[in-house]
């Protein structure tokens, strides 16, 4: 069972049936604000598992994330294009990894890390984010990681390694 999610449909990750999937994860609805951009708009909590959450307000960085994610067809993907969006995504679906670019729609990036950071369940990591930006320098990385950002990646992303250090991290972090 695919982890892409059409409008308005409900799947289970891994599962299938009704209700929790086979692993146990919930299922949860989405809606698709634009061709690529997912929504969450009604969500059961699921068990953290592997998740990506990616906060970017450029569409076509959108397109190029979940396009080159689409070779991790297991790994769900949730898109947010605002702070409160992401925000809201993580509450309802802990992610293991938090792609955040720095500045969402004019806002701080970091209004995002700082809530996501508070979300540490017990005998679970905290969220790994990563902090994505166009600004080019080691002065921008020590600034986001001093900030509490687990890495620093700049844009565009250079996806030749990206599935891999995804991979990893999703290793290690599994509880």
């Amino acid at each position: 069972m695919g982890v892409r999610l059409k409008v308005g449909e409900w799947r289970g990750w891994g599962g299938g049936g009704v209700g929790v999937g086979g692993n146990g994860h919930k299922r949860c609805k989405v809606a698709m604000s634009a061709v690529i951009r997912l929504r969450l708009t009604t969500c059961l909590k699921w068990s953290r598992a592997n998740m990506i959450l990616y906060a970017e307000d450029n569409r076509l960085n959108q397109m190029l994330f979940q396009a080159y994610l689409e070779q991790r067809p297991e790994i769900p993907l949730v898109i947010a294009d605002s702070v409160e969006m992401a925000i809201a995504a993580a509450q309802n679906a802990l992610p293991t990894i938090a792609f955040i670019d720095l500045d969402l729609n004019g806002r701080s990036g970091l209004d995002v890390l700082r809530a996501l950071k508070a979300m540490t369940l017990p005998g679970l990591p905290s969220i790994w984010c990563i902090a994505l930006t166009a600004n080019h320098g080691s002065e921008y990385a020590r600034d986001a990681i001093s900030q509490g950002f687990d890495e620093f990646w700049t844009k565009p992303i250079d996806m030749t390694d990206t599935l891999t250090k995804i991979d990893v991290l999703l290793r290690r972090l599994q509880p």
